[in-house]
């Protein structure tokens, strides 16, 4: 925890990004909600330079990735590429992330990078979440690959 005043302690969340969108993926596709993408990602690693340029594999092809891919590894030992930005960017208490959530928006998806990585800060985050009667879906890698 990170202390901001002698007797208020609220822990600082890591994040890389805050938007509100449709979901475009899963059970709640076309459910308007907002995204706190958490930073960092346990299974990642950048690729080299030489990779940037593209990256070829029985099945798929891709030929130009921004600066900020990485080489992830799935739960099976497979390797795929990540072109997730989930460096931090800024440090948010709950609250601060609660104030994100506009009026109207009744879901919150938690992401990464892997934002279980953060499992003290997103039990924090689901609690506010669930007070306030808003539902909430976590995303992590082994549920994407």
């Amino acid at each position: 925890m990170i202390t901001e005043g002698p007797h208020n302690q609220e822990r600082l969340i890591p994040i890389a990004e805050t938007f509100t969108s449709i979901q475009g993926e899963g059970s709640n596709a076309g459910t308007r909600m907002t995204f706190f993408r958490l930073a960092g990602c346990t299974v990642g690693k950048r690729f080299h330079q030489a990779h940037y340029g593209g990256i070829h594999s029985d099945d798929f092809r891709v030929i130009q990735y921004p600066s900020y891919v990485n080489q992830c590894t799935a739960f099976d030992g497979r390797t795929f590429p990540c072109d997730t930005d989930y460096g931090m960017k800024e440090r948010l208490t709950v609250a601060q992330l609660m104030d994100r959530i506009p009026k109207g928006v009744r879901w919150v998806s938690i992401t990464g990078g892997e934002p279980l990585m953060h499992m003290d800060a997103v039990r924090d985050l689901v609690k506010a979440l669930l007070e306030k009667g808003l539902y909430y879906q976590i995303k992590h890698l082994e549920q994407l690959v």
